[in-house]
């Protein structure tokens, strides 16, 4: 460097503050943060939060009823056909619901702007 020289940073702001190449402004981050859903252990968009409820709901109506279409052919009545119910419920909704929540960002449209 030469005496006198001074290197002035392309990343720099006008007002003279310096941010770190790739580092997103305070605003980007606020957008980006406000299309997120979370809560304990559970973080992902909205839209993937709205598609694995709607999935857990159609998996768990189509989970009872093939827990009881199983329930009635190979159990006995009464009990079996609860308990088949209920855990073919279980897993239709869990299933439904990791499901949902993978297809329904697939179906947005390209140039939605309502989640990242």
């Amino acid at each position: 460097m030469g005496t006198g020289a001074r290197m002035t940073d392309p990343s720099a702001s006008t007002e003279g503050e310096r941010r770190e190449p790739g580092v997103p402004e305070r605003s980007e981050m606020h957008g980006e943060v406000d299309s997120f859903t979370g809560g304990p252990g559970v973080v992902a968009t909205k839209s993937q939060a709205r598609g694995g409820l709607a999935g857990a709901v159609v998996g768990a109506i189509v989970g009872a009823l093939l827990g009881l279409l199983v329930g009635v052919l190979f159990l006995d009545a009464g009990s079996g056909i609860v308990i088949a119910v209920v855990a073919f419920a279980v897993a239709g909704a869990t299933t439904g619901g990791v499901a949902g929540g993978f297809v329904q960002p697939r179906r947005k449209g390209v140039g939605d702007s309502t989640d990242v």
